[in-house]
């Protein structure tokens, strides 16, 4: 388990790139634009994200199986501009809503998106 930190001028995180990688904190820089569709996937030991300020789109199930995810802070945003993004919230964490809803995880999401505007 480690700390990881995306180098500097990376502007796309590509499908799968992490999938599976035993990580447990991950910054990811400014210079990033997209997290693709799995990227993180079944990170299990992640517990920490931070995205950079210029990130506009985070792709399906990019962080899907990150059981330990307690805390994805965007910098540089709002709640309302996360929120609006495509996929929120579904599609970052998984893609079941129902599940979500059902088991009151819908609270649990709300708590693991934090934002520094």
């Amino acid at each position: 388990m480690t700390d990881f930190e995306v180098s500097d001028g990376v502007e796309t995180i590509g499908r799968e790139a992490f999938s599976g990688i035993e990580l447990k904190r991950v910054v990811i820089p400014d210079s990033v634009k997209k997290i693709d569709s799995r990227a993180f996937k079944d990170c299990h030991t992640l517990e920490s994200v931070v995205v950079g300020r210029n990130v506009v789109e985070i792709g399906q199930r990019a962080f899907f199986g990150c059981t330990r995810l307690t805390e994805l802070v965007f910098k540089g945003k709002t709640f309302d501009e996360v929120r609006h993004m495509e996929y929120y919230p579904w599609g970052i964490l998984g893609d079941d809503e129902s599940f979500y809803q059902s088991k009151g995880s819908f609270e649990k999401v709300k708590k693991i998106i934090k934002c520094e505007s």
